[in-house]
């Protein structure tokens, strides 16, 4: 699939939809800051990399049917974290407009590499 770590794909939703989701999510990841889902995957409170992982998170809920639970196991994350990254993105979003302007080219980059 071009990805350089592996995703375990659950059997909710669309697998082939997950892995494409997954697959563009590393190249947006790549192709605005040089990393990889497996850079973004351990656990690091760095600020940048806990933000771009919380972008992650908001992609997968809104492009895929995996759980909360799901996406967790699939970052070494229990639910509760993903829960907490969740809200996290939410209240900056409401409150800070750099991370909302990164966040919107993130999703837009995201969007074009879905549809390549």
């Amino acid at each position: 699939t071009g990805m350089d770590i592996t995703i375990q794909l659950t059997i909710e939703g669309n697998n082939t939809m997950t892995e494409t989701v997954y697959c563009a999510l590393n190249q947006t990841l790549k192709d605005m800051y040089n990393m990889s889902l497996r850079k973004i995957t351990p656990h690091s409170k760095v600020r940048e990399i806990a933000d771009i992982r919380f972008f992650c998170w908001t992609i997968l809920r809104e492009f895929t049917a995996l759980s909360i639970l799901r996406i967790g196991i699939d970052f070494n994350r229990n639910h509760a974290s993903v829960i907490s990254g969740l809200r996290a993105h939410q209240d900056q979003i409401k409150v800070n407009s750099q991370y909302r302007n990164a966040y919107a080219q993130f999703k837009s980059k995201f969007i074009e590499n879905i549809n390549k």
